[in-house]
């Protein structure tokens, strides 16, 4: 993709972002309104009572448009952040040019398309931010292994669920110094901060926070509970909880509960396997084991939780984008993938905003909404499984298999389906 064009197209999607926001999905803008008014009451509750579901990095990063523009309006600091959103992902668009092969546009369409894909709501999260520095470990993983350590440091205490990464990470680089030097510091500074700003319990918030929540409505797991609720099969209730979420409660929630937490413990086996595995084949973990586990744990995380929010997909999109940049045997297969990803965040978009009021108040429309919740979900569902087959695959050791042109390629040129791309 030229260069003109890219702009172009990075310009014209982002400006559609910008009309919808203030416009037809104005209501995305209840997440800046609440880091508006909790920061507003940061001084009479204290850090240690300030935005406790996250960790206090990532307070830091809502509080400085906060900060830098004190004593305006709400509105500006709405427009603080979002412009803080569009110079993140201006910068990793640009990036992704510049790492591309001459000629290669996937990577860069990729990740043009996925913003405006999921809609509006980009803009009014914060969580482009964790999702981007993945893409820059991935990118910088080959070359650069101890800043790729420092992107995932950072993006870990910003968020905790990057955290996940680092096993494969480590065994995709051959200097692992620089990669654990990164986490150590990170990790021992923002801990530190944490203590010393807000006291101990606010280092684990955000995990009481986390684990102390009911099963959100849009999550894979409340599907069956929430087929049964619209379409009038069973009387489920849904609510607005205390975690600011809607919520679904019924006869049989809690056994999708339980559920969640088997699939958790499974998920935690399969990734513990998965790293061992690409520790043992080393070669076969870089790039492409590197960019499938990756895509594995992220997506396992996002896909057998209790809780689903559009935004999560954020944390997908740049490390599908940054992939397609640097895997090899296994190309085609995460060009499938990342079509299959854009359109469960096509489909998610159409459900948040656009379609969310029948999803919780009864309808008319409820049952179509409900088919096109399972639709969603089962395509997130797929996601995890080909990232997590594939992943298995091409970590796989033993003897390097050759492509056509006679390459090396390891295990990695598979499809997601296992069978030679």
């Amino acid at each position: 993709m030229r260069g003109r064009m890219a702009v172009l197209l990075w310009c014209f999607t982002r400006l559609g972002l910008l009309v919808a926001l203030f416009s037809v999905e104005s209501v995305v803008v209840g997440d800046l309104n609440y880091f508006r008014h909790s920061l507003a009451h940061l001084g009479s509750a204290g850090l240690a009572g300030t935005l406790v579901e996250y960790p206090v990095p990532a307070v830091g990063v809502v509080a400085f448009p906060w900060v830098l523009f004190a004593g305006h309006s709400g509105f500006v600091f709405g427009l603080a952040v979002m412009g803080l959103v569009l110079v993140t992902d201006a910068v990793f668009t640009w990036q992704l040019r510049r790492a591309s092969r001459p000629g290669d546009a996937a990577p860069q369409l990729v990740w043009l398309l996925a913003v405006p894909a999921l809609g509006a709501v980009t803009l009014a999260r914060f969580d482009i931010l964790p999702g981007v520095l993945v893409g820059f470990m991935i990118l910088a993983a080959a070359r650069r292994p101890g800043l790729a350590g420092w992107a995932l440091a950072v993006a870990t205490a910003v968020k905790l669920w990057p955290a996940l990464l680092l096993a494969p990470l480590l065994a995709s680089v051959r200097r692992r110094s620089g990669v654990l030097t990164a986490f150590v510091v990170v990790g021992a500074v923002s801990v530190a901060a944490t203590v010393l700003l807000a006291g101990w319990p606010r280092v684990f918030s955000p995990l009481r926070y986390q684990s102390s929540r009911g099963l959100q409505i849009e999550s894979l797991a409340a599907t069956p509970a929430m087929l049964a609720g619209l379409t009038g099969l069973r009387n489920e209730r849904i609510f607005y909880a205390a975690s600011k979420s809607w919520e679904v409660s019924g006869a049989g929630t809690s056994g999708l509960l339980l559920a969640t937490g088997l699939a958790s413990i499974g998920l935690v086996v399969f990734l513990a396997a998965l790293w061992w595995r690409c520790f043992r084949a080393p070669g076969a973990a870089r790039p492409d084991g590197l960019v499938w586990s990756v895509l594995a744990g992220v997506t396992g995380f996002v896909a057998l939780g209790r809780v689903f929010s559009p935004q999560y997909l954020l944390w997908l999109a740049p490390a599908a984008a940054a992939g397609l940049v640097v895997v090899d045997g296994s190309r085609r297969a995460l060009l499938r993938w990342s079509t299959g990803l854009l359109l469960v965040m096509v489909a998610t978009h159409a459900i948040f905003p656009e379609l969310y009021r029948p999803l919780i108040e009864p309808s008319p429309w409820s049952p179509w909404i409900a088919v096109l919740l399972v639709v969603r979900n089962v395509g997130l569902g797929w996601l995890f499984l080909a990232a997590a087959h594939t992943a298995w695959r091409v970590a796989a050791p033993g003897p390097a298999r050759r492509r056509e042109d006679g390459a090396d390629v390891g295990h990695a040129d598979l499809d997601v389906t296992g069978t030679p791309a």
